[in-house]
């Protein structure tokens, strides 16, 4: 749970620093679950989250990765998710740090459960709501 946190915290400090993210989160993370069986796998979690831009958004330099600098103050998510310790995160590495914050239960999957967690985040008044304009809203 503090790993969940941590990450929301994370990503809601990525998003303040971002004035016009070219993000479509509008639907949410249930549709994510693209066969409709109740979970969504890391590969349709792959496809939802690289569909929404966040990563994109966040990549200030549009190099195709992630700096410490670009992330923000939160070095213990960075370094957690940097899994081959190259010192930046690549799209891969950030989705499956995401994936893996709200993977609770670490089944390899985000169940029902876990899938509404996420889905609240990225919802009207969630902690990375992407209003209408595409701007990411985190006064929520």
């Amino acid at each position: 749970m503090k790993t969940l946190f941590a990450t929301a915290a994370s990503i809601a400090a990525l998003a303040a620093g971002v004035a016009f993210a070219q993000t479509d989160m509008e639907t949410g993370m249930m549709d994510f679950d693209t066969d409709a069986d109740g979970i969504a796998t890391m590969d349709e979690f792959d496809e939802g989250l690289g569909t929404s831009g966040l990563y994109t958004s966040l990549d200030a330099n549009q190099d195709g990765v992630l700096t410490e600098d670009e992330y923000g103050d939160y070095s213990d998510d960075f370094a957690g998710y940097d899994a081959d310790a190259s010192g930046d995160l690549t799209e891969d590495e950030f989705n499956r740090g995401i994936f893996g914050a709200y993977d609770l239960d670490a089944s390899g999957d985000l169940d029902d459960t876990e899938l509404q967690t996420a889905d609240a985040d990225f919802a009207e008044g969630g902690r990375y709501y992407v209003d209408s304009d595409d701007v990411i809203d985190t006064d929520s």
